[in-house]
């Protein structure tokens, strides 16, 4: 467990960079852009392309919310086992609309977790 007074998104990402992010709460303002966020993996599902393709959807909080990505395969190979691994993420992120412009679309395209910052 953790102690009360912790607060588990600081505590994950304490490792990371944090110059140049944005917070999940303003994800909305960057539509149509890459932008870069630091933060934790709450939750996660995992999922096959109609080709068989591995892809995963991870939850991903930080101080000020959480934000739904998705690991296309490509980015799934190289960031789905060690996302997996290690809690705290920055994460590169194109922002578009959904299909529907209901809501966003949070594509991870690249990034790097707390264990490979620390090498």
């Amino acid at each position: 467990g953790y102690p009360v007074t912790m607060d588990p998104v600081s505590f994950w990402t304490s490792d990371l960079d944090r110059n140049g992010t944005v917070p999940v709460s303003c994800l909305g303002e960057y539509v149509g852009r890459e932008v870069e966020v630091v933060g934790i993996q709450v939750c996660y599902r995992l999922h096959r392309t109609t080709k068989g393709e591995m892809m995963k959807f991870v939850s991903l909080a930080d101080k000020t919310g959480i934000a739904e990505t998705v690991l296309f395969p490509e980015a799934y190979r190289k960031l789905g086992w060690p996302l997996s691994l290690s809690k705290g993420a920055r994460l590169r992120i194109a922002v578009d609309w959904d299909e529907t412009e209901s809501g966003l679309s949070l594509e991870v395209v690249d990034g790097i977790t707390c264990d490979e910052e620390r090498n």
